[in-house]
């Protein structure tokens, strides 16, 4: 059983990281902005931020914070799963 489950986070990895060689590092959001500006020069907000965290690590902590509820959340599942705690289908 660990054997297919190391398997399958190697390739999950490699995949992962193939993904991001080819595609680049570069944030959605400033590809999005670029490509409005290009299409778009008279462009205006029509909305804007009601608050901003200070420096730029608010959204790296927002994208850290989600990435470990998310892992947390599988852990809890695989583990009941493993552990057959899992409730019975009606």
């Amino acid at each position: 059983m660990k054997r297919p489950l190391a398997v399958g986070v190697l390739v999950v990895f490699a995949i992962i990281l193939s993904t991001m060689a080819v595609a680049g590092l570069g944030a959605t959001d400033e590809q999005a902005v670029a490509t409005i500006e290009d299409k778009a020069p008279d462009y205006s907000p029509w909305a804007s931020s009601v608050w901003s965290p200070p420096g730029g690590y608010g959204e790296l902590a927002l994208f850290a914070l989600q990435g470990g509820v998310a892992a947390f959340v599988l852990a809890y599942y695989v583990e009941r799963l493993r552990d057959g705690t899992h409730a019975p289908d009606a």
